[in-house]
């Protein structure tokens, strides 16, 4: 096999991979709209800063130690983007 051909296949296969974190994404995103409305009807934050810490610990823990802080700033990246949501949502909501 050409290096050419590998790197071409190894491309595709992380194009495959990206394509369904997106997927993934989405439909995470779609869970956070349904945890803002569930949280506006229980009259709760947004934030839960005791979850979100441990979400955090527990992504570090799921990846190699190499990849830890790489693995605790796609959490807060994705918390982050949940709780924007979630406000949006929730404001959306009261309009």
């Amino acid at each position: 096999m050409s290096a050419m051909k590998e790197l071409g296949e190894l491309r595709a296969q992380l194009d495959a991979i990206d394509d369904e974190i997106f997927r993934l994404f989405t439909q995470r995103a779609d869970l956070a709209e349904q945890i803002a409305a569930a949280k506006r009807l229980e009259g709760r934050a947004v934030l839960d800063p005791e979850r979100e810490r441990a979400k955090v610990l527990d992504a570090r823990a799921k990846v190699p130690a190499d990849l830890q802080d790489e693995g605790q700033r796609l959490m807060e990246l994705l918390m982050e983007s949940s709780r924007k949501r979630q406000h949006e949502s929730m404001a959306n909501a009261q309009e």
